[in-house]
């Protein structure tokens, strides 16, 4: 069996995982019930690193962490990035953004950008042409990124 581990608190998976089988099936089961002090095996004698923090806790099942989450103990399908783009010479429009969202552009030009405009709309005007990723972490919903070229 396969556990997908999570932050108990938002349900956000942290990207890893624990194979074998313990404790008997339950769908979600908090840190807390586990002790990663002590080895867990499974019934093939297997050793299985737990490894769970404080604040972490397990799901029964494969996730992908950059797509799905959490929530009262179910996997679900994060909702859609919102954000779409459009280019104009060295201008990139950004529209969608919730606010608050950092953006962060790498390339010939690394910035983060903090998105302040209630309505959405983001210009980031770049010094230079080039390939430019553009991201941000939009947790609950599905992250941005792009690669552009300018």
């Amino acid at each position: 069996m396969k556990w997908s581990i999570y932050q108990t608190s938002n349900g956000r998976l942290i990207g890893r995982s624990i194979t074998g089988t313990f404790p008997p099936a339950r769908a979600a089961i908090p840190a807390s019930d586990l002790s990663p002090a002590i080895p867990a095996y499974d019934p093939a004698g297997d050793f299985i690193a737990a490894n769970l923090a404080v604040g972490e806790s397990a799901y029964l099942g494969s996730a992908d962490h950059r797509m799905q989450r959490i929530v009262g103990g179910q996997l679900v399908d994060r909702d859609p990035c919102p954000i779409t783009s459009s280019v104009a010479g060295l201008v990139v429009t950004l529209s969608g953004v919730p606010l608050g969202a950092v953006v962060s552009v790498s390339g010939p030009v690394a910035e983060d950008i903090a998105q302040d405009d209630p309505d959405g709309s983001m210009e980031v005007t770049l010094p230079i042409g080039g390939s430019y990723r553009l991201s941000a972490d939009l947790f609950p919903l599905v992250d941005y990124a792009e690669t552009l070229v300018l």
